[in-house]
């Protein structure tokens, strides 16, 4: 298994392959539509703020964030409509965003500009300077082996990927990484290799083998690990997925690096699948929202994802 464990090159251009291929599905993949309660809190947080702004950074289709955010805004008469900036990585699915998801809204009367790229080069394009709330949702590592179905969360992570490996990769490289100052990610040495035709008892046991390291990490309260990474490959296709799923403790070092506490304040909410994380700036109002939902930073190259924070930050300030 060790000699068939070879990560693929993870650079962007092999996302973007990717990504542009799920443009037609991703509006009902199940990756897209079981951690509604990361949305509720979003509203809730969005309403508390006089809204001139609303920033989409890793859209993708658009059929998450903005447009739940859009339906609440028409649907309390709220005028003037906030200025939309909507991006995600993937041209195609900012296309797909602008063909069939949001065009109702631009008849509607919103504004929306679309910006395809990376999210720390997009940043640099809005030049609109005001104070922002920033909302970011990740994905826990816990929930990749816990299914709560009496929470909108009828699968774990884990089995959620293998039942989607036709769009993910019929092999998923596992590994358990440690965050060091700096943006840098390393390896556990925790690693394992999982393929859609292995048998179902060998999945199992691989499944159990990651979770009884991250159990007896976690109950000695010790601080090795960070987030479990997780990369599907398909050697009859080109580009790879790529996630990270953060352990309850482990994007928060990260976070309070781009955000310190004499600048910002940080709050988390916690839901089945993940956590929500609220930034504000300490000494401005905000007038402006920005979102980075449903696990877009663990989708963000590992090397690139406090350099992304920054970039955000930019536009806090």
């Amino acid at each position: 298994m060790e000699n068939s464990w070879r990560k693929p090159k993870l650079d962007i251009q092999g996302q973007k392959i990717f990504w542009d291929q799920q443009a037609p599905h991703y509006e009902k993949a199940d990756m897209t539509v079981d951690n509604q309660g990361e949305l509720i809190c979003v509203l809730e947080k969005y309403k508390e703020v006089p809204c001139k702004e609303l920033i989409t950074l890793g859209g993708a289709i658009g059929c998450r964030d903005p447009k739940v955010i859009l339906d609440d805004i028409i649907s309390r008469n709220e005028r003037p409509f906030p200025k939309v900036f909507m991006n995600d990585l993937s041209k195609k699915q900012l296309q797909w965003a602008q063909e069939k998801i949001l065009k109702d809204y631009t008849r509607s009367g919103f504004h929306i500009t679309y910006l395809p790229g990376e999210i720390r080069s997009v940043c640099t394009k809005i030049k609109n300077h005001m104070p922002r709330r920033l909302l970011i949702g990740i994905y826990e590592s816990r929930s990749f082996f816990e299914a709560q179905p009496s929470s909108q969360y009828p699968l774990c992570g884990f089995d959620e990927y293998l039942r989607n490996h036709n769009i993910l990769g019929q092999e998923l490289l596992l590994n358990w990484m440690r965050y060091e100052t700096g943006g840098i990610f390393t390896s556990c040495g925790i690693r394992t290799l999982v393929t859609s035709l292995d048998h179902p008892k060998d999945k199992l046991g691989i499944k159990k083998s990651l979770e009884t390291f991250y159990r007896s990490v976690t109950d000695a309260g010790t601080e090795n690990i960070s987030c479990l990474q997780i990369i599907g490959r398909s050697h009859n296709h080109r580009g790879f997925f790529l996630s990270h799923w953060y352990t309850q403790t482990g994007f928060i070092p990260m976070l309070k690096e781009a955000f310190p506490a004499t600048l910002f304040s940080i709050t988390k909410y916690q839901f089945p699948k993940g956590a929500l994380f609220v930034i504000d700036p300490l000494r401005h109002q905000p007038t402006g929202i920005i979102t980075v939902l449903n696990n877009v930073m663990g989708n963000i190259l590992p090397q690139n994802q406090l350099k992304t924070l920054h970039a955000i930050r930019r536009l806090i300030l």
